[in-house]
């Protein structure tokens, strides 16, 4: 593969501050970006309420817990900055409502860090597996909000076999020993704002650790994991995927971003790890809605023809996937999208090891699939720059999208440019497109 890029800092997501008060007394909500496409993703801090309940790294898991089975509807759990030696896991049981969420939360202005490296997996077959997760989710209508996961010995977060309504919102789940979040027969979630990176199954040799995993459970007639949002989010330098969304149905990938995965570090390959940037499919999975995603410097060990990391893949989903406005470059393949039914508009593959594999049925005059970099400029290639991946004046893909009714990309020109980022003079300049909630529908009209 050629050399990759170097990407963003390794570390958490850029960490959203508390809210800042004017002179005459009145609270001012703080704008940032955390994660995601620049060009959509806007964070606004909470403002800082009363809680009725706050922990400190003294208090320990047990002291997290307490709190937890102490809550009820509305109710605010802020933990304080610092690390929590946690000693046993922590299960978010009981329910909120809709209108009245129990949120746990980091104070604002702190960071705590929730360190699970002490526990260690069942002595089984599967330890990972059996272990479960650091964090899960038992109840409905829960926030998790502006905190760290670390070090688990199986899954970060973990909601699964319910419609749980849970919102993860700036949190970050790194260096777990599988998937930083799954969402496992599990529905109606959203995560929003946050960071999944660095996590590696080594028993597997990689292969079941994705930054996030929207998945059917291992009963081929269990419950499906329908309906959830991923929002403004990044995905990096996990074992496996970056996304994989395994006979999953319906669920929506807005601004977000996936690189290096497939990889235990930046210079070294999982063994089994496949390294997509976002992965659907297979059988009857679909029903996606793709918009505004980038993914690139993704890689996979295993050598072939039908061996290559894929910043989008369809993987043998038997129903329609729906991608508008993403952008793959410099991934071993950009899209593999061979399945009927797909709508692919306004997506650009460019600077991809080898071409991407699309029916001939897709409209070719609204999307640019090439391994040559000539055909496309940009004005960076730096993944630290503002203008990362945006196309430079002239360049083929400005002005060569169309206008897709059902979706409000936010550019004040008549017609859009491909891919994920849109041409700015000037590359700070905010777009008009939405800020939390995606503006688009499933209409494909």
């Amino acid at each position: 593969m050629s050399g990759t890029e170097p990407g963003p800092d390794s570390g958490a997501p850029d960490t959203a501050e508390g809210t800042e008060t004017g002179g005459d007394g009145a609270t001012t909500r703080e704008v940032v970006h955390v994660a995601g496409n620049r060009q959509f993703c806007s964070y606004e801090v909470p403002a800082r309420q009363e809680p009725d309940y706050t922990v400190s790294p003294e208090d320990g898991s047990s002291g997290i817990q307490q709190a937890i089975d102490n809550a009820e509807p509305g109710d605010l759990i802020y933990l304080e900055g610092g690390t929590y030696e946690m000693d046993s896991k922590v299960s978010l049981d009981g329910n909120g409502s809709d209108g009245n969420r129990i949120t746990l939360a980091g104070k604002p202005g702190e960071q705590p860090v929730l360190d699970f490296s002490q526990l260690s997996a069942p002595e089984t077959e599967d330890p990972e597996f059996d272990f479960g997760a650091a964090v899960e989710v038992d109840g409905k209508y829960w926030t998790v909000r502006n905190v760290e996961v670390r070090e688990s010995p199986g899954f970060g977060i973990r909601a699964q076999h319910g419609e749980h309504h849970l919102v993860v919102e700036n949190v970050a789940s790194y260096n777990n020993t599988l998937t930083g979040i799954a969402l496992i027969e599990s529905s109606h979630n959203e995560i929003r704002h946050s960071s999944f990176h660095h996590n590696y199954d080594p028993m597997n040799a990689g292969e079941h650790a994705d930054g996030i995993g929207i998945k059917q459970g291992p009963d081929p007639q269990g419950k499906n994991a329908n309906e959830n949002m991923v929002y403004c989010t990044d995905m990096y330098m996990n074992s496996d995927d970056g996304f994989d969304g395994y006979r999953s149905n319906d669920n929506d990938i807005f601004y977000s971003r996936a690189w290096e995965n497939g990889k235990i570090n930046g210079s070294t390959l999982a063994e089994s790890g496949n390294g997509n940037g976002f992965k659907f499919g297979p059988h009857s999975a679909g029903g996606h809605l793709v918009v505004g995603n980038l993914a690139w410097g993704n890689e996979r060990k295993e050598e072939g023809e039908y061996a290559k990391a894929t910043g989008f893949d369809y993987n043998g989903a038997g129903e329609s996937i729906i991608l508008y406005h993403n952008t793959a470059w410099n991934n071993e393949m950009g899209f593999n999208f061979q399945n009927d039914g797909a709508i692919l508009i306004n997506n650009l593959a460019v600077g991809n090891d080898v071409e991407s594999k699309i029916w001939i049925s897709y409209p070719e005059e609204f999307n640019i699939f090439t391994t040559a970099d000539d055909r496309i400029t940009f004005q960076s290639t730096d993944p630290s720059d503002p203008d990362f991946l945006m196309p430079a004046s002239g360049s083929e893909a400005v002005n060569a999208g169309d206008a897709i009714d059902s979706l409000n990309w936010g550019t004040g020109r008549s017609t859009p440019d491909i891919g994920a980022v849109e041409f700015r003079e000037n590359a700070t300049d905010a777009v008009d497109g939405p800020t939390d909630t995606p503006a688009v529908n499933r209409s494909t009209s």
